[in-house]
This record gives C-alpha cells, structure tokens and sequence, in this order.
C-alpha cells in the first residue's frame, strides 16, 4: 500500500483493512483520536465493477480537488469530461487494456477535436498531455 499523501499527518492518520474496520471506526470513540482516515480504494468499491468514468470522477474529487492549483484542476477536469469519458468510460477499469490507450491516442490524433463539425485531430502535444492526465489518474487507481 502506498504511504499516505504528505497532506495527511501521519501520526494521526489510520488505516483500514476491510469495510467492517471503517464500520468500526466510524461508529467507535476512536474516530475522534483518528480525525483523518482513508482506506483503500479497492476495499470500499469492488474494482470489478467500477467503470472508468467512475473511478476518474472520484478520483477528481478526491484527490485533484485537494492537491494540484486552480488552473491545473481545471484542466484535467476539461481533458477527463470532454476526452476520456466519451471514449473510455463506459469500460471497466479492471478490463482496461494497452491496446484500448493506443486506439483512444490514434482517435484523439485522427478526429479528436471536438470544436467543430470537420473531423481534425487533435495535435501529438495535446494527446501527450491528455497522456500525463492518464498516467497520473491511473498511478492511484493500483
């Protein structure tokens, strides 16, 4: 498990193993000495059935709402909504694939500006960046 976020102090910070230990210390007087806790991902939602556009959602709030600037939020924001959850979305997480990324970066490069009605891609920096978002999002989906 990855060493909680330098956000969370340590020293009073808790970690759960299983949905009875949230369960537990949730309705116990230990959640007062614990004020900050966090389990996890995979424990409170089964990963088998979380989608991506799921999973970006929470992930955009759990985590990009608290920890990057304004504007960098709201990039990611704009990427994941308007780029990632129409062409990935709907896929399981637990399904997603390496073929799947390279036909979403080949469709973003082919016709992946949405402005207009002409089909135009978007440029190899901008699918490099939509890349990074990715990369980022899915470093704290394991």
């Amino acid at each position: 498990m990855r060493a909680p976020s330098p956000a969370i102090d340590r020293s009073r910070a808790w970690v759960g193993h299983s949905r009875r230990d949230a369960i537990v210390l949730v309705h116990s007087p230990s959640a007062i000495k614990y004020p900050r806790f966090y389990f996890a991902p995979s424990l409170i939602i089964e990963p088998n059935r979380e989608t991506i556009a799921s999973f970006l959602n929470r992930w955009l709030r759990a985590y990009v709402d608290s920890n990057t600037a304004p504007k960098t939020r709201m990039y990611y924001t704009q990427v994941i909504r308007q780029h990632v959850i129409p062409r990935l979305g709907n896929k399981k997480l637990q399904d997603l694939r390496p073929i799947d990324l390279l036909e979403t970066q080949h469709y973003w490069l082919a016709e992946g500006w949405l402005r207009t009605k002409t089909r135009r891609g978007l440029s190899p920096k901008s699918v490099a960046n939509m890349n990074h978002v990715l990369h980022e999002a899915f470093r704290h989906a394991v």
